[in-house]
């Protein structure tokens, strides 16, 4: 059915994997970062609101109305198809349209290639940003030109007609050119690398809008010329059994296992190399299409190969041991070869003088944390202070680095300078190096609000605004705990952190200068004290809003404003009082704002919003329903981004 919950996994094909006797349709959800406690409502399983189509303005047909009316005669045809018996044929052209109706409008597709888009571009931006990087790119490391330079750069001098009118030999462009590029690299570089930048950082914040918009162009246009249903329509296709313990739904639907051997999610995979293509049609049966002279190898697990396809979360009827045994391998398949398409395309452009230096990086990145900064492969420190011995730190750092890798598929949190767990947390923040002069140790909220248990600080590194997450040392203890509410609790405190590191990606970028930097005049330095973390505050919230128990730490969110309530009853009405006789309006004001302790918590009682308008436990209704740039910004982004806009004009 049409509307705002629109699934990208259709309901009538999750229902051929629900829980056997369950009152309502329920299925299990097994998600790439931890187990499930109990199944989920199918209506709110693989599903974000508005995935294909924005609500209609004028009554017109959307691409969702489009894909809905499809869904009919697609029912149809798979419950046909189920009813085979095992071993069955079944026609080419019936089999075709089910995988090619079903395979292409997963999230699981359109995840995958904005996770490579963000990864090219992060990849040229390291590329294009740097001076060394960009040196040895174009041979300029050399005293004389090599290979490099004239491939990359004379040739293009040598189509230029100002300069083929000279009448100069090449060899004589080429050095001229070589060493003018020399001599003016520095002066040159200074002026594009922060265009580059720029440039960059606005195509990482369009690219959930770009991929979104392709992928429903696409999903739009599917009843042309299509080479991939061609392609299916040639493989013999028959229904053939799961394995006892039942078949698992990937959330990529289908996967093919080339004629090596290997495995990968049906949409990422070169259909010249397949052999076999593999989609569950309910926890009993497979549809599986061979190419001719092609058949499965004996050593292929279905429900292993699709768990590793997966990228975010397989469906499955079941919680027992076999099927809880395949959580680990979430994801295992589907990133690998993202990321070796994007190391693949810059493969040519890496400098050679940079290979050590990266192998390096590798060994570094590879290292484990404990009481020391340790790098992670994320490009982040974790260290801990007196809060775990060697093997709790390993435990949480592997917690902790998950975590991190999952949101970074959704948040930009390349700002992320590190995290830190410490057994005095107080004494930690007051630590910080901050990489900037100016700004105050950053310090606990007043104990009469509350105790203070986590903090984003703002850091300069290199020029590069980034942020320090400090945490007390038993929340990191929480993430590892047996009892999962106190999972569930650890992981949203940190998520709201890291929340807020991907927002000082998005705040800088659309206004540079601004977030370290002194406020000029007293007013507006007091007005920015009193509500500078309403905007970061509210959104921080609204992000985080799908993990933990919304509702229990919406209770707690309440009861701090209403303990902040009886504060100010019992010490801003007095004041007001005093401010009749002696007109001390700074008096006034300090007791407002120092005793109500409001400014410390009230951006997050929004949570108790927030969670109304994203699902609990929902990574991508959390993070990817949620854009980060241009005319996608939902409209109290918008709003907040003005009002963030004003103060910081002040």
């Amino acid at each position: 059915m049409a509307g705002r919950n629109q699934h990208h996994i259709p309901q009538f094909l999750q229902r051929g994997f629900a829980v056997p006797g369950s009152n309502e349709l329920r299925i299990w959800r097994f998600e790439r970062e931890r187990l499930p406690r109990r199944p989920r409502s199918i209506r709110s399983t693989a599903s974000e609101d508005w995935f294909y189509s924005d609500a209609p303005v004028d009554g017109s047909r959307t691409l969702d109305n489009a894909i809905t009316d499809e869904e009919r005669p697609i029912f149809a045809l798979l419950s046909s198809v189920r009813n085979l018996e095992l071993e069955s044929q079944v026609g080419a052209s019936d089999a075709a349209t089910l995988v090619n109706h079903l395979v292409p409008r997963t999230a699981h597709f359109r995840q995958t290639i904005e996770q490579g888009m963000r990864q090219l571009i992060t990849g040229a931006m390291k590329l294009f940003t740097s001076k060394d990087a960009l040196i040895a790119l174009l041979g300029l490391d050399q005293a004389e030109p090599n290979e490099v330079f004239p491939t990359r750069v004379a040739e293009e001098l040598r189509s230029n007609e100002a300069i083929q009118e000279l009448g100069l030999p090449d060899q004589v462009i080429e050095r001229m050119a070589f060493h003018v590029a020399k001599d003016q690299f520095e002066a040159t570089a200074d002026v594009t690398i922060p265009e580059f930048r720029r440039l960059f950082h606005h195509w990482n914040a369009a690219a959930g809008t770009w991929v979104r918009t392709g992928h429903n162009n696409a999903l739009a246009k599917r009843g042309g010329p299509n080479a991939r249903f061609d392609f299916f329509t040639t493989l013999n296709w028959q229904i053939v059994g799961a394995a006892p313990e039942g078949a698992i739904l990937p959330d990529c639907v289908a996967i093919a296992i080339d004629q090596d051997g290997s495995s990968a999610p049906l949409m990422l995979a070169d259909l010249e190399e397949v052999a076999v293509v593999l989609m569950p049609l309910n926890s009993a049966v497979l549809l599986q299409g061979n190419v001719a002279g092609q058949s499965l190898p004996s050593n292929i697990a279905f429900n292993v190969e699709a768990a590793r396809a997966s990228h975010r979360f397989f469906l499955a009827s079941s919680d027992g041991p076999p099927i809880r045994s395949l959580q680990p391998f979430v994801d295992d398949r589907a990133s690998g070869l993202i990321n070796a398409a994007v190391d693949s395309a810059f493969e040519n452009y890496i400098p050679k003088s940079t290979t050590g230096k990266k192998e390096a990086d590798h060994e570094s990145e590879a290292a484990d944390a404990w009481d020391v900064p340790a790098t992670s492969r994320c490009g982040y420190e974790l260290s801990f202070l007196g809060s775990a011995d060697e093997d709790t730190a390993r435990e949480i750092s592997n917690a902790v680095k998950q975590l991190v890798d999952t949101l970074g598929h959704s948040l930009p949190l390349s700002r992320l300078d590190g995290i830190t767990f410490a057994a005095d947390y107080p004494a930690a923040l007051q630590t910080v190096e901050r990489g900037v002069l100016g700004p105050e140790p950053p310090t606990t909220i007043d104990s009469i609000v509350g105790t203070g248990i986590a903090q984003t600080v703002n850091v300069m590194r290199n020029d590069v605004v980034k942020c320090r997450i400090v945490l007390a040392g038993w929340i990191g203890h929480s993430l590892i705990s047996d009892d999962e509410k106190d999972v569930d609790w650890a992981i949203s405190v940190l998520t709201r952190q890291l929340s807020l590191v991907a927002l000082t990606e998005i705040f800088d970028t659309r206004l540079p200068g601004t977030i370290l930097r002194p406020i000029e005049g007293p007013l507006g330095g007091w007005l920015y004290g009193a509500v500078g973390a309403a905007v970061d505050g509210y959104m921080a919230s609204h992000i985080s809003a799908g993990f933990g128990d919304a509702e229990e730490l919406a209770e707690g969110f309440r009861e701090l404003l209403r303990q902040a309530l009886d504060r100010m009853r019992e010490t801003v009405l007095p004041a007001r009082l005093v401010y009749r006789y002696d007109g001390d309006l700074d008096r006034l004001l300090a007791v407002a704002s120092q005793r109500s302790g409001m400014c410390c918590f009230l951006p997050q009682i929004c949570l108790d919003t927030a969670q109304r308008l994203v699902s609990k436990r929902s990574v991508q209704v959390a993070t990817l329903r949620w854009r980060f740039a241009g005319p996608a910004c939902t409209p109290g982004f918008h709003a907040s981004l003005q009002t963030w806009n004003v103060i910081a004009s002040n």
